[in-house]
């Protein structure tokens, strides 16, 4: 039986500039992996609380 990696999910919260971040994270990526970090997609996801904590 082999073992096929299907998918990994990051769930990043951005504070400052999206694309600063980005480009970071891709250099990041580069040196965690050995590899050329040559593009991301991104996915924005929402959640409404109806009673936010303050």
């Amino acid at each position: 039986m082999t073992k096929t990696w299907l998918k990994a999910t990051l769930t990043v919260q951005t504070t400052t500039e999206l694309d600063e971040q980005l480009a970071a994270f891709g250099k990041i990526v580069e040196v965690l992996t050995g590899d050329q970090f040559t593009a991301a997609n991104l996915a924005n996801a929402y959640r409404y609380d109806p009673h936010p904590i303050a």
